[in-house]
């Protein structure tokens, strides 16, 4: 048996069976990071959990998808001491205290079989979540932090059942943002012709000349989606960070977070940024940077640039 295989059996013998941690500890709000993929999400969200006292889920807690409550009192029994390396490649970290985007755990939540946008998602499976999302965040004694994409088509539906959560949207430069989904898709694929990552149902409506025109589209379509659902937010239980403002003023993005993070356990973002990596990005081949901009020439023609069919 595959490592995998009897990872995903633990599981699957494990769903259904997760302990209540107890009925008269408070639960606490979630703070979720939002964005594009390669925005910038992972590196705010390592930032947020080494800069302010709130919980995440580890790659040991990770393990356990279906039974996330299991997963966060072995993590809170066997990692006492929390360190968070601040590296990650391509969205995935490597010890076991480093945070982990807990995607297994989201399909299996919101009836997902991959990272394309589903429609309306059923109130039965948000009520699940939400309660989920309590009991884990009981298990902590603190907000949660956690980094996500397929909640992000569901944000409005979400906060109408949790009305004090709050969100951290995380956006960059159009181009760069593009340009580091086409490293992105090789990665994952091999293949730059292949889709990585989230997926707008709009994308099914536009006939794409190339890759350069897909990755610009993802990146305008999903910014869209979120500017919509954060406009029907109160704004006080938002903010917005810019990437490239984050990664060059750190101390001006800690006053930004603490505004739905609460107060920072730390005094200077440098200390924490400082030891932060993105992942590899290097430099960009010219002619995948003449593909990217011509191709966001091609969308401000259209009317719909900062707003894509959504």
């Amino acid at each position: 048996m595959q490592n995998k295989d009897w990872l995903a059996q633990l599981n699957d013998d494990l769903s259904g069976h997760d302990p209540e941690p107890g009925t008269d500890l408070p639960a606490h709000e979630s703070v979720f990071v939002i964005g594009a993929p390669r925005s910038g999400t992972t590196l705010l969200s390592q930032f947020i959990c080494a800069a302010f006292d709130v919980g995440y889920v580890d790659n040991l807690m990770a393990c356990f998808w279906k039974a996330p409550v299991y997963g966060a009192m072995l993590s809170r029994k066997l990692l006492k001491h929390r360190v968070i390396t601040s590296r990650s490649e391509f969205g995935a970290t490597k010890l076991a205290t480093d945070p982990h985007e807990f995607g297994g755990f989201w399909r299996s939540m919101l009836n997902y079989q991959d990272m394309t946008q589903q429609g309306e998602c059923d109130s039965a499976s948000l009520n699940d979540l939400a309660v989920k999302l309590d009991q884990i965040s009981k298990v902590f004694a603190l907000p949660m932090i956690y980094k996500v994409f397929q909640l992000t088509w569901h944000m409005v539906e979400y906060q109408k059942l949790r009305p004090q959560t709050r969100w951290v949207w995380v956006h960059r430069d159009v181009e760069r943002n593009a340009l580091s989904l086409l490293k992105f898709r090789e990665h994952l694929h091999g293949d730059r012709s292949k889709w990585a990552s989230s997926r707008p149902l709009s994308a099914d409506l536009i006939t794409f000349a190339n890759p350069f025109q897909e990755v610009v589209y993802q990146v305008l379509a999903i910014n869209a989606w979120i500017r919509k659902q954060l406009a029907q937010i109160d704004p006080h239980l938002f903010c917005e960070v810019e990437f490239e403002s984050f990664t060059t003023q750190p101390l001006k993005s800690l006053n930004t977070l603490e505004k739905v993070c609460g107060p920072p356990s730390i005094e200077s973002g440098h200390e924490i940024l400082d030891g932060i990596v993105a992942g590899p990005s290097g430099e960009y081949r010219a002619d995948d940077v003449s593909g990217v901009q011509a191709a966001i020439r091609h969308f401000a023609l259209d009317s719909d640039l900062h707003a894509p069919p959504i």
